[in-house]
């Protein structure tokens, strides 16, 4: 039996690779996302139904450990063919301060520090969606 379950978890999870920084959920509707994303708290900064497109306000990541971090991301996803698409952006309020405009959005990718941190976020989300998850470079 268990080596039935993880022949069968293989076939629904792809593997990460150091640079990725997309994360694709297959089996998603667009107003399954952007519930999903209400449902975990995240406030829509943008939301264009026609091409079934939504940014996230950039809001704090929590560390680990439940405190408040320096960092603050922003996801981007785009809804095509019953697949979500998702990227994100990210800053840190350390020297810019809190208002993201003056900040240097930098891309969520798979490599360390912070966007390593945040792209475990980004994941944990993509998993919460239940479908198919392939993960890669946009």
């Amino acid at each position: 039996y268990l080596t039935l379950a993880f022949l069968l978890m293989a076939g629904i999870v792809t593997a990460q690779t150091r640079g990725d920084n997309q994360i694709q959920v297959k089996g998603i509707s667009f107003h399954g996302t952007v519930t999903a994303l209400l449902d975990a708290g995240y406030e829509v900064q943008s939301l264009d139904s026609n091409y079934q497109t939504v940014t996230t306000e950039f809001r704090n990541v929590s560390l680990k450990s439940g405190r408040k971090s320096t960092v603050f991301a922003s996801f981007y996803i785009r809804v095509k063919d019953s697949t979500a698409f998702i990227t994100g952006k990210w800053y840190s309020d350390l020297f810019s301060g809190r208002d993201p405009s003056n900040a240097e959005k930098n891309e969520v990718k798979l490599t360390s520090g912070a966007s390593k941190f945040i792209f475990e976020s980004m994941d944990k989300f993509a998993q919460g969606l239940g479908g198919e998850i392939k993960y890669g470079r946009q």
